[in-house]
């Protein structure tokens, strides 16, 4: 080959980076549920009132890490609908913690008459997020949808308790919390049996097709 055909030579082609493989849910579904049984047997008085911060280092140390590993897992496969739900339960589970701690601490300088609204602005901002992706939802698999609805109930049961004082509200949002992390350990153990070549578990079709 002579030295004027390598100059023209097209330059070589780059080589395609393959997107990364696997179900991105598999890494986050385990700290959403830890985070959540916690949640419930919180709410439904497991432990006292005063001991409410001992679930604090399963939200942050588990379940935040988690779906955070989720949500990135997520973007760099390109799966949007995992990423922003997760990264949503990120966000909750940091601020969670973070609002128990200021509240038990008085970080924030709240009075005590006022702790009330303060939990109800967190909680009424949070639904109205997670309520939004609900209605997104509803063109995924109707089980995802199951666990955001029972996601919006318990927030809704426990802005009712806070600004009230009800404490029926509260057991309603105790057990709102059970029923989607019983949904979430369904969905884990689906994940991880079809990860190991098993079949994957229903969970059914979207409510909205069109």
């Amino acid at each position: 080959m002579t030295a004027q055909s390598e100059m023209i030579a097209p330059p070589a082609a780059t080589p395609i980076v393959a997107a990364p493989s696997g179900n991105p849910i598999i890494a986050g579904l385990p700290g959403f549920v830890i985070g959540s049984i916690a949640l419930a047997l919180q709410l439904l008085g497991f432990v006292p009132a005063d001991a409410a911060t001992v679930v604090l280092p399963i939200t942050f140390g588990a379940s935040a890490i988690s779906t955070l590993v989720a949500t990135l897992w997520g973007v760099r496969a390109g799966e949007n609908a995992v990423a922003v739900i997760f990264v949503t339960f990120t966000g909750f589970w940091v601020s969670y913690t973070l609002l128990v701690m200021a509240l038990t601490h008085n970080w924030l300088a709240i009075p005590a008459e006022h702790a009330g609204r303060a939990q109800g602005l967190f909680l009424l901002s949070w639904l109205v997020v997670i309520g939004t992706l609900t209605i997104g939802s509803l063109r995924l698999p109707k089980t995802f949808t199951a666990v955001l609805l029972l996601v919006d109930l318990c927030l809704a049961f426990n802005l009712i308790a806070a600004l009230g004082g009800s404490s029926w509200a509260g057991t309603l949002a105790g057990v709102s919390a059970l029923g989607f992390a019983l949904i979430g350990a369904y969905l884990l153990t689906g994940a991880v049996m079809e990860s190991g070549g098993g079949k994957p578990f229903p969970v059914g079709s979207p409510l909205l097709r069109r």
